[in-house]
């Protein structure tokens, strides 16, 4: 592993949370953003009102895809923020690092981690898959405003939030494998207690595709149906 820039350690500790949250406010303003499209998408209301904006139907997938594709982009930039800072985080200050970003309090926390036990690690794994029904939502809100999910424009549109989520996802799989070899170089009994959790955080991933994957299929049932 390279040697760690200079950075003051104090700060890149204090960084951990303020990233986190950072991305948890705009995550969660995303979710609420995203019941407001889908509902009146739903409803078939031809002016969306929202925080002091009136957006007409036909404008609102444009907003709605440029919205979320922000929000895809800027988790994807403070993860990856992250990543570099446990990276260049110095060996003796690295626990309370990987501490702050374990026992941060975000609801959907995908690098929750409490204790070993079975209770615990599926309390913890859960971040990862609620991230990702949180995606679908915010995807079933688009499709909700398409009068024909299969235009060229609303197939770009789909394309490109799709492409923009799974390299956000991504750049949470690289803070974890950070953890993961830091821990095993320095602390290996903690490096091991975090890998036996990986299998619930995977099976925690599936179900959140399952769950998404209803929910945009209830989505195209009332709206096409």
């Amino acid at each position: 592993m390279p040697t760690p820039l200079p950075f003051p350690q104090d700060q890149l500790v204090a960084a951990i949370s303020d990233h986190m949250d950072a991305v948890a406010k705009v995550v969660n303003w995303s979710i609420v953003l995203a019941t407001v499209f889908w509902w009146a998408g739903v409803q078939g209301e031809a002016v969306i009102e929202t925080q002091g904006l009136t957006i007409k139907r036909e404008h609102a997938l444009f907003v709605a895809c440029g919205f979320f594709v922000f929000v895809n982009f800027y988790a994807l930039d403070v993860f990856y923020r992250i990543g570099e800072i446990l990276r260049n985080t110095e060996d003796q200050r690295f626990k309370e690092a990987a501490t702050n970003l374990a026992l941060h309090p975000w609801f959907a926390n995908p690098f929750a981690f409490f204790d070993r036990s079975r209770i615990s690690a599926l309390m913890t794994g859960k971040g990862y898959g609620l991230l990702i029904i949180a995606w679908w939502y915010g995807n079933s809100s688009m499709l909700a405003l398409t009068s024909d999910q299969f235009a060229p424009l609303a197939l770009l549109m789909q394309g490109v939030f799709l492409a923009v989520g799974f390299a956000s996802m991504g750049t949470i799989q690289r803070v974890q494998s950070i953890v993961y070899r830091r821990f095993a170089e320095i602390e290996p009994e903690v490096g091991s207690a975090l890998k036996r959790v990986a299998p619930i955080r995977f099976l925690m991933t599936i179900l959140g595709i399952g769950i998404g994957g209803i929910v945009a299929f209830g989505t195209q049932v009332l709206i096409f149906q």
